[in-house]
C-alpha cells in the first residue's frame, strides 16, 4: 500500500508540474484510481496543496463508464449469443414459478453461443420447460445455482431472458453432459436469492420513504439489485443533506421493523392504477400485471421477487447518496448482514480515531477532531505568517543577485522546494523587486520546474509566457502561462545550467 501511494504521488506530482490551467482532468485522476490504485481522496487533497482543483464530475464520469464497460464485457457474449438467428426463432414456451426454490424441469433447448446443439458438455444456455431461476429483468440480477440429475452436475452462471421471453441458463458442465430431453433439478442459490430479495423489497420502501421526505417530484430514474447491494436512481434537483438521509434511512428501517405482510396479487393494468400503485412511465405493461403491495405503505407495478415480510429485510443502510446525470441523484444502499457489516465497519473506524487520539470514549471523538481542526487552522495560519516573513527575509538577501538586462531588474534564483512553495516565492521576490522579472529554478524529487513572474509595469514589454516557451527550447521542457507569471518543467539535464546564460539571449 505505501509503495502504491509512493508510486501514485509522483505521477500526481508530475501531473501538478506539467499543469498550466490550474485544474487536474477527471481523465488523470481516475487513471491514477483505476491503473495504479491510488485513492481519489489523496489526489484531491495533495492537488488542494498545489492549488489545484480536480475536475470531479468528470471522473465520477470516467467512472461510471468503466462500470459499464466492465459489466458490458461480462455479459458480451451471453447478449452476442441472445441475437443468433437459432434463438431468435426459438419459440417453444417455458414457465418461470416465483416461489419454488427447486424443480424438475425438462431440457427443451440447447444451444452453443446461441447456436442450436444436440449435446453441451462444458459451457453452452440451456431452456427448461419450467425453472425457478429468475431472468435478469426490471433492474434485478438473474439467478444462479445449480443443475443436477443422476449422471451430470452444471453450475449456472447467469440466467437471461432469449428473445421470445424464455428463461435462458447460462451453464457450464462440470460433470457428465446435457441433451435435449434430459430432466434436471434446478437448484436456485438461495442464500443469494434471499440477499436479492431483501434488497429489491427495500429499493420499494426507499422509493416511498424518498417520496414522503422529498416530495412527489420523486420518480424512478433507473434501479439496479443484486446480492450485494441495491441502487437506486431518481430525479431529484439537488444534493440530499446528511440530516434527510438519516431521516429516509429511519423511515425505511422503520417499515422493516414494523414487520409489515408483502401481498403480491395479478390484476388488469386499470385495478393496479386505481390501487394507487406505482409504475414506470417508459415501461410497457400488460392487460394483466402483478402488483407487489409492502403493508399498504409500498404499492407498484414489480414483476421481481421479493420477501414475504419486511422483517426478513433484516436491516438497512445508505452506503452512499450522489449526482449521476442532470436532476438524476443516485442512493447506493444494503441490507440484511451487508448493512450491519458495514455499520460495524463505521463504528471500528471511529474506535481506530478514538484510539489514535487517546481517546477513552469515543463519543469524544467529534469534539476532539473539531478541536484538532481549528488547532491545525491556527497553525496554518501562523505557518504562512512566518513563510511570509521569511521569504521577505531571504527576498531581500537576494538584493545582489539582481542583475540588470536591457535596462530590467532581473533576479534569477535556484532552489530545491516543492512547487507550491517555489511558485510563492517567485511572488514574493517579485514584490521586493517592485519593478522587474524573476526567473526562479527548483530541482526538487528528481524534477526540474521553473517559474518566471514580471511586475504589472512590464507586462505590455515582457510577458512570463513568451519568456517560459523560450526557457523550454533551452532545456526541452513544457509549460506557459499567463503574461504577468508562468511555469513549466523538464526532466533534471545539463541545459539547465543554460538557463541563467540564456536569459541575455531571451530578454
Amino acid at each position: 500500500f505505501h509503495k502504491t501511494l509512493l508510486n501514485g504521488e509522483k505521477l500526481l506530482k508530475s501531473l501538478i508540474d506539467k499543469n498550466e490551467n490550474g485544474e487536474i482532468s477527471g481523465k488523470d485522476a481516475f487513471k491514477l484510481y483505476d491503473t495504479y490504485g491510488f485513492p481519489f481522496e489523496l489526489t484531491l487533497e495533495i492537488a488542494e496543496e498545489s492549488n489545484l482543483t480536480v475536475n470531479e464530475e468528470e471522473f465520477k464520469e470516467e467512472l461510471k463508464i468503466q462500470q459499464e464497460r466492465s459489466r458490458a464485457s461480462r455479459d458480451n457474449n451471453e447478449s452476442m449469443a441472445s441475437q443468433k438467428p437459432d434463438l431468435m426463432a426459438f419459440v417453444e414456451p417455458s414457465t418461470f414459478v416465483y416461489d419454488l426454490t427447486s424443480v424438475q424441469g425438462k431440457v427443451i433447448g440447447l444451444f452453443k453461443d446461441g447456436v442450436k446443439t444436440d449435446e453441451i458438455t462444458d459451457k453452452g444456455e440451456v431452456i427448461f420447460d419450467t425453472t425457478p431461476f429468475y431472468a435478469e429483468m426490471g433492474g434485478q440480477c438473474g439467478d444462479t445455482g445449480s443443475l443436477d440429475n443422476e449422471t451430470t452436475h452444471a453450475n449456472v452462471v447467469n440466467t437471461l431472458n432469449a428473445p421470445n421471453k424464455q428463461h435462458m441458463h447460462f451453464v457450464e458442465v462440470k460433470e457428465g453432459a446435457i441433451h435435449l430431453g434430459d430432466t434436471f433439478t434446478l437448484s436456485i442459490d438461495q442464500q443469494k436469492r434471499r440477499q436479492i430479495t431483501a434488497n429489491h423489497s427495500a429499493t420499494h420502501i426507499l422509493q416511498k420513504a424518498l417520496q414522503e421526505t422529498l416530495g412527489d417530484h420523486i420518480s424512478q430514474a433507473g434501479s439496479y439489485v443484486d446480492d450485494k447491494v441495491l441502487r437506486f436512481d431518481f430525479t431529484h434537483f439537488e444534493k440530499i443533506s446528511a440530516e434527510l438521509l438519516k431521516e429516509i434511512e429511519e423511515k425505511v428501517n422503520q417499515i422493516v421493523f414494523e414487520g409489515r405482510p408483502v401481498v403480491i396479487k395479478n390484476m388488469t393494468k386499470e385495478e393496479a392504477l386505481a390501487s394507487g400503485a406505482m409504475a414506470l412511465f417508459d415501461e410497457k405493461y400488460g392487460d394483466v400485471v402483478r402488483v407487489v403491495n409492502i403493508g399498504d405503505y409500498s404499492i407498484e407495478l414489480c414483476g421481481g421477487c421479493h420477501v414475504s415480510n419486511s422483517s426478513e429485510i433484516g436491516l438497512f443502510k445508505i452506503v452512499s447518496e450522489e449526482s449521476v446525470g442532470s436532476g438524476i441523484r443516485r442512493i447506493v444502499a444494503q441490507s440484511g448482514l451487508a448493512a450491519y457489516n458495514a455499520m460495524v465497519h463505521e463504528k471500528e473506524t471511529v474506535d481506530t480515531i478514538a484510539s489514535t487520539l487517546n481517546l477513552k470514549n469515543r463519543k469524544d471523538v467529534i469534539n476532539k477532531v473539531e478541536a484538532l481542526k481549528e488547532d491545525l487552522k491556527e497553525a496554518k495560519a501562523e505557518i504562512e505568517q512566518l513563510s511570509a516573513k521569511l521569504n521577505a527575509i531571504q527576498a531581500a538577501s537576494k538584493a545582489n543577485d539582481i542583475e540588470e538586462i536591457n535596462g530590467v531588474k532581473v533576479l534569477y534564483v535556484e532552489e530545491q522546494l516543492e512547487n507550491a512553495k517555489a511558485k510563492q516565492l517567485t511572488f514574493d521576490f517579485r514584490d521586493q523587486l517592485e519593478s522587474g522579472i524573476v526567473v526562479l529554478v527548483s530541482k526538487y524529487e528528481e524534477k526540474c520546474s521553473y517559474f518566471v513572474s514580471v511586475s504589472k509595469d512590464l507586462v505590455g514589454q515582457y510577458k512570463a509566457g513568451n519568456i517560459i516557451k523560450a526557457i523550454n527550447e533551452v532545456v526541452d521542457g513544457r509549460g506557459g502561462g499567463k503574461p504577468d507569471f508562468a511555469q513549466g518543467g523538464c526532466a533534471i539535464n545539463d541545459n539547465i545550467s543554460k538557463i541563467k546564460g540564456a536569459l541575455k539571449n531571451i530578454l
